[in-house]
């Protein structure tokens, strides 16, 4: 027995309220007819002290209810040993999640983890059935239930036996997962059983915080689950990785690498990070970094520009989760796509296009494209198609008809448009030929005279679209600063080929006009802009959300990139599920031998892996690498854990892991709060009662 807020029992100082009110209380006088007392000589008044309590039942009363008010919320309750009875006795069902995820392989964890999973073992009895789980990213049962009907069930021993194939920790964490596939065996059982089952999960992990997001959507466990905890305390308190590696094509054969470092411990520490290229040593740097501090490295190595190269940053500082503190990428030259911009005079663009793209889109700028200038007589005269650039930047009154029906049949077969009109609009080629076809119309200017205190700006903006997902942070979704003192009016028809991602403010609420279109012609892609590159029409330009809304203008007409050729630990490669691919021989990453797609399995180790085809050709290497969410080591207490798992209010019973309960009993935890409020409120209604029945009118009186 005992009291979760015994502190409340100062409550009890109340129930001397009713006792001083009952003695302080003058009981009603009725007055009695008399003849006139004029004559009668006025006597000394007396006072008489009160010898009694009026109503003592009453003020009994009011006094119990007192005192069960403070009993209640001091929330007493007991805790009792259940056993069940022998003639029908209750079956127990234990699911053992046992975490293997990277942050696993910290110095002192494996065997930390052990320990565990042997006390969570012993705290089972010998007759109860044992199913064996092991999670990371995914959940893989390693030993499942035996049916109920069966010959025998595994028990404790077949768990045991199963552990010894526990895989190698790698991969991230996910508790959705892993609690997720816990409850679905136990729903089996209960569905396949027909007596009583108790149903219990033995969570053993280092309860990492990356493994459960607070964004993410979490089930809790049904209240018929208990869940024991058993945290698994090793040496990762701190730890340094790093966690992105960018490969960027420079000019004259040089290589930018960037490597984003990450440390999670409290004190300052001084590392020492190189970049490995194809097995050498290219460059090291020496760095500093402060309690929970970063940095971005860069690393200009020389390299053929032209080849595939294995590139590794490593932070040679040693620390307790070593396998991040290498990050593998794999090199593939591609070629640059070329965005070729169209105007109406030969050799030179229209001034403010030409200055503001050649500003957004430099040479010395590690992009994956390059500018191209186009008069439209050179365009015109080039004859074969099969030369045209990526994407085209068409200025708005550039073509004629003849440019514009070639445009047309280039956008059709699959070419990529961005239309920017400049201060005379789009001409009549292209409004005919290539926007109304699609359902734009219209480009007549908002306002037929500029005013430098008149101005519009984007009253809606579609941050779901590729377009505009870089600016979806709060630090960089305000447009407020981007103004236009003009723009042109771009009437679009509710069709499936459009669509507006962008308007602009009109003169009220619902009058607004579209910025941004983007559109399906046949095979191709368009994106018109509203609005010139005008300082005098607006001034985005000058404004920071201008070139990287350019370049993801551009990035959104680009085709679409190969697969990144990297994954993390745990996963399977993509190529193996692909029947397009041919795929009969593998290297794991760090191993000197090819084995048979037999043997492939998900990968426990970061590095290099490459697979070969038939005849023994290797067709490619991809890198493998740790998840960056294994790299930090915050973890929850068993308290937060359990709240964010189980349901509102629930009780968890006893952890086995300090109390080793018999197999035929269980602890159940009373609480005596709830009844006590129940009697109270059966008290107020009996107090009321009384109370009124003593204040009712007596007979005679006047």
């Amino acid at each position: 027995m005992g009291m979760l807020a015994p502190w409340l029992l100062g409550g009890f100082a109340f129930l001397v309220v009713p006792w001083i009110i009952h003695r302080k209380r003058k009981p009603p006088r009725n007055p009695t007819p008399f003849s006139s007392l004029m004559f009668v000589p006025q006597g000394a008044p007396t006072t008489r002290a009160r010898k009694r309590v009026e109503n003592p039942w009453l003020m009994a009363l009011r006094m119990l209810l007192l005192l069960l008010l403070a009993l209640a919320f001091t929330r007493p309750y007991e805790e009792v040993l259940a056993t069940y009875s022998a003639e029908g006795p209750e079956s127990v069902w234990h699911v053992l999640l046992v975490d293997v995820s990277a942050s696993m392989a910290a110095d002192g964890q494996v065997a930390a983890r052990d320990a565990a999973i042997d006390s969570a073992l012993d705290a089972m009895g010998a007759s109860d059935s044992v199913a064996v789980v092991a999670f990371d990213g995914e959940a893989q049962v390693l030993l499942p239930f035996a049916p109920p009907d069966g010959p025998a069930r595994n028990g404790v021993a077949g768990a045991r036996k199963a552990l010894a194939a526990l895989p190698a920790p790698a991969g991230a964490t996910d508790y959705r997962v892993a609690l997720a596939t816990a409850e679905s065996l136990l729903r089996r059982v209960e569905d396949s059983e027909d007596t009583p089952a108790r149903r219990e999960i033995h969570l053993v992990s280092d309860l990492q915080r990356t493994g459960l997001p607070s964004d993410g959507r979490q089930e809790p466990l049904s209240e018929d689950i208990v869940l024991h905890l058993y945290p698994v305390t090793g040496e990762m308190t701190s730890n340094v990785a790093v966690e992105e590696v960018a490969l960027l094509r420079r000019p004259e054969g040089k290589l930018m690498v960037r490597a984003r470092v990450q440390y999670y411990g409290e004190s300052p520490v001084q590392l020492t990070c190189r970049v490995v290229v194809d097995g050498e040593e290219a460059e090291r740097q020496s760095l500093s970094l402060s309690g929970h501090g970063s940095r971005t490295l860069s690393f200009l190595v020389d390299a053929d520009t032209t080849m595939s190269h294995r590139v590794a940053v490593e932070a040679v500082e040693p620390d307790a989760l070593s396998g991040d503190n290498h990050r593998y990428a794999y090199y593939t030259p591609e070629p640059m796509r070329e965005i070729g911009v169209l105007w109406a005079m030969p050799g030179a663009a229209p001034q403010d296009v030409s200055r503001f793209l050649n500003a957004a889109m430099a040479e010395s700028q590690p992009l994956p494209w390059t500018l191209t200038g186009l008069g439209i007589d050179e365009w015109l005269g080039g004859g074969d198609e099969d030369g045209l650039p990526t994407v085209l930047v068409v200025v708005g009154s550039a073509l004629d008809g003849e440019g514009a029906k070639r445009v047309q049949s280039h956008m059709e077969a699959g070419g990529r448009i961005l239309f920017i009109p400049d201060r005379a609009g789009f001409s009549e080629a292209i409004l005919e030929r290539l926007l109304k076809p699609l359902g734009i119309q219209g480009a007549e200017p908002r306002f037929s005279e500029l005013d430098g205190g008149r101005y519009a700006g984007f009253s809606w903006v579609d941050f779901e679209h590729p377009v505009f997902q870089s600016f979806r942070e709060p630090q960089y979704s305000d447009f407020s600063m981007v103004r236009f003192q003009n723009f042109f009016r771009i009437d679009q028809e509710d069709n499936d080929q459009a669509s507006v991602i962008a308007r602009l403010e009109g003169d009220r609420i619902g009058d607004e006009f579209p910025a941004l279109i983007t559109a399906n012609a046949g095979e191709g892609k368009v994106l018109l802009w509203a609005f010139p590159l005008d300082p005098s029409w607006t001034n985005l330009m000058r404004t920071r959300r201008f070139i990287p809304l350019l370049h993801e203008s551009i990035a959104l007409l680009l085709p679409e990139l190969p697969a990144p050729r990297t994954w993390h630990t745990g996963e399977l490669p993509r190529w193996f599920s692909d029947s397009s691919v041919t795929v009969t021989a593998v290297r794991y990453p760090n191993a000197d031998t090819w084995e048979g797609t037999e043997t492939m399995s998900r990968l426990r180790d970061p590095g290099f892996l490459q697979w070969a085809d038939g005849e023994g050709v290797v067709h490619s290497v991809e890198s493998v690498n740790l998840s960056r969410r294994e790299s930090d080591p915050a973890t929850f207490d068993e308290e937060a854990f359990r709240l964010r798992v189980t349901r509102v209010g629930e009780v968890p019973s006893e952890d086995v892991a300090t109390v080793a309960l018999s197999p035929a009993q269980d602890v159940v935890h009373w609480e005596y709060g709830y009844p006590l409020l129940a009697i109270l409120l059966a008290g107020y209604v009996l107090e009321s009662g009384i109370a009124l029945w003593l204040a009712r009118p007596q007979r005679g009186e006047s």
